[in-house]
């Protein structure tokens, strides 16, 4: 995994698809310009969907083979390249990270600090498609229903705990206050941890609203376009 120096974060290598290309080439350029090896694809493993930093991803993952030493390309991205190995744990992730003999067993830590490793453990699954073209929801509480209708904002505490997680009955990802989640779920077994951030990550994002009024209204466009934002 390499070492995010800005985000202080371990991702395991990779990037953006750039127009025309398709995932394997994207792929295969980002492991050669991120670690310097070329690479083949031996199993596609599923995919998520994430906000992260104030953007949403569908991030697809892969198993891939190579015969060169990945070494670190883009040091002014990446300050440092570890292997990273998986061991038992008897804490509620399942298990825990061993690098060079350093044990990180807080699960607050490997679902932050090492979030990709979490994702590909616990959560992906290429059968489960709503993984992959699920619907992003906000859960938003109100003490008046009846101005739904008339809704164009939603609006976040910044300094907030928020946790996206995916709902495997519905086939559907939802975010909400992390204090909030026992509300909605009653047992850790009804959902799947996906990510948490605080409630700025989400400033000035766009929703779909609950009803198209806004749309086909005889509102100028310029005023129209700064509907239906997540605001603090």
């Amino acid at each position: 995994m390499v070492h995010h120096a800005k985000e202080n974060l371990r991702f395991f290598p990779g990037g953006k698809v750039e127009k025309g290309e398709s995932l394997i080439s994207a792929l295969k350029r980002e492991m050669k310009e991120e670690v310097g090896v070329d690479v083949e694809e031996k199993e596609y493993l599923g995919a998520v969907k994430i906000v992260h930093l104030g953007k949403p991803y569908r991030v697809h993952r892969f198993e891939l083979t190579t015969d060169g030493t990945p070494t670190i390309q883009e040091q002014d991205k990446h300050n440092a390249l570890v292997w990273v190995k998986e061991e038992k744990s008897e804490n509620a992730l399942g298990f825990c990270l061993n690098i060079a003999g350093n044990i990180i067993d807080d699960e607050k830590e490997l679902t932050h600090d090492f979030i990709d490793f979490h994702l590909f453990r616990n959560v992906l699954d290429p059968q489960e498609k709503g993984l992959i073209e699920g619907n992003f929801n906000f859960l938003a509480w109100t003490t008046t229903p009846w101005t739904l209708p008339s809704n164009v904002y939603l609006a976040i505490g910044e300094d907030i705990d928020y946790i996206t997680v995916y709902d495997p009955a519905s086939q559907q990802y939802y975010v909400l206050a992390e204090k909030l989640l026992k509300k909605y779920f009653k047992s850790p077994d009804q959902y799947r941890f996906i990510y948490r951030q605080k409630g700025k990550e989400l400033k000035n994002l766009t929703y779909q609203p609950l009803f198209p009024y806004a749309q086909s209204s005889q509102i100028d466009p310029q005023y129209r376009e700064q509907f239906f934002q997540i605001l603090s």
